[in-house]
């Protein structure tokens, strides 16, 4: 008899309670105690008493059900309404569980789970919503209501386990924001139109089908053979005069494809010799080339190091000089200046890098000089504070580099003059890409 309840060497023995129990016995407590027999007339002394309140559980949900959104499962059911001694009190929360099948076999009593149903979280009342799961895998969810006695809160059994194997079935929104602008012909580069849109707010977009159709109201063809990984695409194949109808849509990795963005139409200019003007050119827009100005702004600001301590040394360590003084100033700021102007003559017709060069060097000298404080005293009473010198340095440089960008300009406008052909071509331009 004693190994009908042994388990793992503990001795497991369930007392099964029915509805009389609760109704002779209301809000009563059981005692429980154990005796050893070796024979009917040795038995032996009671163990410890164990004292025990004893509430009835409401009854276990039957009718839990599960539906599959973009953003979770959701999880529906009714409350319980009763117990074993009669009608449910008030039900305090739900307790939820989740586990996995066991390779989609079953037992007799049911579901075969891989391991122990695990909560993973509760709630107030139905419905609730399990975000944190992933499409494809199969899951298994169980409810349990908890009814809250004095100093004790009761959880009922497992409700109905619910399988569901979420699948991803949901296309994400149509792309926003799509425009469709007429790029004209520049050199051997034809006219054509170009679109862009909005990137996708979605995580799990793979990209997106463009798609032209000739008629309104009509979708189209898709113009693109694979997916499109930016949210842009350049339709050469148009013919002048032709008005196109264009819509986007977005693909997620599932393989759902969203519905159609709005609709925006464009033609390409019936004289397809329109073209930008020469002077409008890519390489005519001024760019910073952050190599070349990195390099001359550190090697700039090398030198400016070197000239102010080597000045400092020469006016404050070599009294040999003094008597040379007006001659060794007049050097020094000199070559100060001449090395000041590098980034200037570097980038001459190029004001943005000739700007940003010059703000890393200026910057490297300033720092340097305000460490030289430490070794020369009263650096800053003589001269003016680093603060100073860093806004003096950056106003110098800006009106340089803003006075060789009005001159480029006007140089640039007495070149290339505006003439009425080409005023004419660019209000064409203008009017069809409208």
């Amino acid at each position: 008899m004693e190994d009908h309840y042994t388990e793992q060497g503990h001795i497991h023995y369930a007392d099964s309670l029915r509805a009389e129990d609760f109704a002779q016995h209301p809000d009563s407590a059981a005692i429980y105690l154990v005796r050893t027999q070796v024979s009917e007339k040795k038995p032996s002394a009671n163990s410890n008493a164990v004292v025990v309140r004893v509430y009835p559980a409401a009854d276990a949900i039957g009718d839990l059900k599960t539906e599959v959104t973009h953003s979770g499962v959701v999880l529906t059911w009714t409350a319980p309404a009763k117990t074993l001694a009669g009608s449910a009190p008030a039900i305090s929360s739900y307790d939820i569980y989740r586990g996995e099948p066991d390779s989609g076999t079953a037992s007799a009593e049911g579901l075969k789970l891989k391991s122990p149903l695990v909560k993973i979280g509760e709630t107030p009342s139905a419905p609730y919503q399990d975000t944190q799961f992933a499409f494809g895998t199969t899951y298994v969810y169980s409810v349990r209501s908890v009814v809250q006695y004095p100093g004790e809160a009761l959880e009922s059994a497992n409700s109905n386990l619910a399988e569901v194997t979420p699948r991803d079935t949901f296309p994400p929104g149509a792309p926003q924001g799509l425009l469709v602008v007429l790029v004209l012909r520049q050199g051997e580069t034809a006219a054509h139109l170009e679109l862009s849109w909005a990137i996708n707010p979605e995580t799990d977009i793979a990209g997106y089908n463009v798609y032209r159709s000739d008629q309104a109201g009509n979708p189209g063809n898709r113009l693109n053979t694979e997916l499109l990984l930016t949210p842009a695409f350049r339709d050469m194949n148009v013919q002048p005069g032709h008005r196109y109808y264009y819509s986007v849509t977005a693909v997620d990795h599932a393989g759902n494809e969203s519905s159609s963005s709005a609709v925006v139409s464009s033609r390409k200019p019936g004289n397809a010799m329109i073209e930008l003007p020469p002077t409008i050119r890519k390489d005519s827009i001024p760019v910073l080339q952050s190599g070349s100005a990195i390099r001359t702004g550190v090697y700039g600001g090398a030198l400016l190091i070197v000239a102010m301590l080597g000045a400092l040394v020469a006016a404050n360590r070599i009294p040999a000089l003094e008597k040379y003084a007006f001659e060794r100033n007049a050097a020094c700021y000199t070559l100060f200046v001449l090395l000041m102007l590098v980034p200037a003559i570097r980038f001459l017709n190029r004001p943005l890098q000739m700007f940003g060069a010059a703000i890393i060097g200026w910057v490297m000298f300033v720092a340097a000089y305000d460490l030289a404080a430490f070794y020369f005293r009263d650096l800053f009473q003589v001269l003016r504070t680093p603060f100073q010198a860093l806004i003096e340095g950056t106003v110098v440089y800006g009106i340089l580099a803003v006075g060789s960008w009005v001159c480029g300009m006007l140089l640039h406008a007495r070149r290339h003059p505006l003439t009425p052909g080409r005023k004419a071509a660019a209000r064409e331009a203008a009017r069809h890409s409208r």
